[in-house]
């Protein structure tokens, strides 16, 4: 990224901003029975693979059984979260805008329930989650309509995240990317 400031500054929320309090690897033996129980095969080793296959026509059942497990876990973790204190420095010292947007696969009731547990809520103008797209990242939708509620172009942002579908997010909307990692992680609750 050039010396400009972002147009929009936007950042993912679990293992980005903060971290929240699921236990992923039970929450995935669960989803996991409930798919099986519903006739959904698991193709990967991720939850976002069983949300995928329950998407498929005939599975609609399964897949709000699957969403509502899923949405109550991160719900229940978003209510003692970890803030990132190393990147909340890191932030104040870039001179980067105080406020910004939170992208995140999470759903937006765990999203903006880890907000305010964090103290964090002051600071964010939107929110896009897991509902409010078709597609969740890498698929630039959400990343787009961030931008277009900003009234900026998605190429003048900078998304922070964890992982590589934040990076290819970023890449596919033609927007900066920076790797939290560079910046610190330090969780503090």
């Amino acid at each position: 990224m050039d010396d400009a400031a972002p147009g929009l500054l936007v950042v993912d929320l679990d293992g980005t901003l903060v971290r929240l309090d699921v236990a992923w690897d039970e929450l995935r033996r669960e989803l996991t029975d409930i798919a099986r129980r519903g006739g959904v095969s698991p193709s990967g080793p991720g939850i976002r693979a069983l949300m995928e296959n329950a998407a498929l026509p005939g599975f609609e059942g399964v897949r709000a059984e699957m969403e509502t497990a899923l949405t109550a876990a991160e719900v229940a973790g978003a209510e003692r979260p970890a803030r990132n204190e190393a990147l909340l420095e890191w932030l104040d010292r870039a001179e980067l805008p105080r406020t910004f947007s939170v992208l995140s696969l999470n759903s937006r009731s765990a999203v903006e329930r880890a907000l305010r547990a964090t103290g964090l809520a002051d600071r964010v103008d939107s929110v896009v989650g897991r509902e409010d797209v078709a597609k969740g990242k890498p698929d630039p939708e959400g990343l787009t309509l961030l931008a277009r509620r900003g009234g900026v172009a998605a190429g003048s942002a900078l998304l922070v995240g964890d992982q590589p579908t934040d990076r290819e997010c970023a890449r596919r909307a033609g927007a900066h990317y920076l790797d939290v990692a560079d910046v610190g992680l330090r969780w503090v609750r």
